[in-house]
């Protein structure tokens, strides 16, 4: 769901969460939206991770990850929740990575699933709640050469739940993720590592639609850091980019000739004027955020003449970290539907 080149402060009213106390009945939250995910509260959840890469007849030389290792409530009609781990050097790409082939299209299991799942990373249904997801990357406890060759401290370590959407998902509809979510630990040991340690919780979604010629880029990516160390956009080392002026963005890259993906990447609490989520607590926290209007409101360097040309293909929830960092996290309650006017 996000490539090696992906990873946003005023507030805009209009893009404003609405958290509920008392949530509507099912009945009645039918009758108003549209679903766009497979997996409604996490209902018949299937999951499944990348266990290789392969070719597809009209994929031409890219290899593609294959899914394996999959659980739960499957079928042949619906596409898994994909789990996925990243890692990435400091630059954010698999250069120099002992995995690395530059035909892979997209990196997704930097992880030896025998080995390392339960241990320094672990992503998957809850122990406690078969329709929650947990997710955790420990490199202050843990300490290893991955299958990139690089130590798990070192670059962008990043995990998280991927859900391809529904035929139908076009930002022209006012398009809602809605879940709960509780940050059981955020830690940092800045002592145990010479570089930056750091991390971040991420709401994702993958817009795509085509720029004019001769730009070939049909990537954007819209995140919103629900949590975020401070420095962490620094850690990134961007250059100035002009067109990333419109608000104050934790940050925000496109490619001038149009040839890689673009992404804007808003803080939570100040883009929509919204409490900061808290992490190393046992309480829960409803969020529910507009994606497609904050996506329809912000300054893309090249947006479709018309929003129903371009749709939102996916949604990701998960975390990143660098240097020597604990970050726990569950998901439930998750949703993804427009709502019906």
């Amino acid at each position: 769901m996000r490539t090696s080149v992906a990873p946003f402060v005023a507030g805009l009213a209009a893009l404003a969460l609405q958290l509920f106390a008392v949530q509507p009945s099912l009945a009645e939250s039918s009758a108003k939206r549209e679903y766009l995910t497979n997996f409604p509260n996490f209902e018949r959840l299937c999951t499944a991770f990348v266990a290789g890469y392969e070719q597809k007849p009209d994929s031409g030389p890219l290899l593609l990850p294959a899914l394996g290792h999959s659980a739960g409530d499957c079928s042949a009609d619906r596409r898994p929740l994909v789990l996925s781990v990243t890692h990435e050097n400091a630059q954010n790409s698999h250069a120099n990575a002992a995995n690395y082939d530059k035909n892979i299209s997209s990196y997704m299991s930097d992880l030896d699933l025998g080995s390392d799942l339960g241990h320094w990373v672990n992503i998957g249904p809850s122990k406690d709640d078969p329709k929650a997801i947990s997710i955790l990357i420990d490199t202050i406890n843990f300490d290893k050469i991955n299958v990139t060759g690089w130590p798990i401290q070192y670059g962008h370590m990043f995990a998280a739940l991927n859900d391809r959407l529904l035929d139908g998902a076009t930002i022209d509809k006012d398009i809602i993720v809605e879940f709960d979510i509780r940050i059981r630990r955020s830690q940092l040991r800045s002592e145990g590592y010479r570089g930056y340690s750091g991390n971040r919780i991420i709401v994702g979604a993958v817009g795509n639609w085509r720029e004019p010629h001769p730009r070939t880029n049909r990537v954007h990516f819209f995140e919103t850091d629900l949590v975020q160390s401070e420095g962490y956009s620094a850690s990134y080392g961007d250059p100035d980019y002009p067109l990333c002026k419109d608000i104050t963005y934790d940050r925000c890259f496109y490619s001038r000739e149009g040839k890689y993906a673009e992404g804007r990447e808003v803080r939570y609490d100040t883009f929509f004027q919204k409490s900061a989520v808290s992490a190393n607590m046992e309480d829960w926290t409803h969020l529910r955020i507009p994606l497609s209007q904050a996506i329809r409101k912000l300054r893309w360097v090249a947006p479709p003449s018309q929003w129903n040309e371009a749709r939102i293909s996916g949604v990701y929830v998960g975390l990143e970290s660098q240097g020597a960092a604990l970050t726990a996290l569950e998901i439930r309650h998750y949703n993804v539907y427009a709502e019906k006017h």
